[in-house]
């Protein structure tokens, strides 16, 4: 599995990914918020691959300044339904949160 930062390539399966997390919001309507998360210096989208470099899930962060300093947040997370039940430290969710 190799996992990499977003790039505009990537949009239309990233938006493909979002939708499966969001169905409820047209994917037309998802793209001016990935757009956003491309040029933000406080946003990141990282992107699973499978080995066959198919976009398998994907992790959006953000930094947020609070009262007590900075802190991140998780703002999306997506795993592909058939890649979900792995071996624990193989696992989409176990890479991702690791790189983030």
């Amino acid at each position: 599995m190799n996992i990499r930062e977003v790039t505009a390539d990537d949009m239309q399966a990233w938006i493909g990914l979002r939708h499966a997390l969001w169905p409820h919001h047209p994917p037309e309507d998802l793209r001016p918020e990935a757009d956003r998360i491309l040029v933000s210096p406080n946003e990141v989208c990282l992107l699973a691959l499978s080995p066959e470099d198919h976009p398998i899930g994907f992790i959006e962060g953000a930094i947020y300044q609070g009262s007590r300093g900075p802190y991140a947040h998780v703002e999306g997370w997506y795993v592909a339904p058939d890649r979900r039940h792995q071996d624990p430290k193989q696992t989409v969710a176990t890479v991702l949160t690791g790189q983030a």
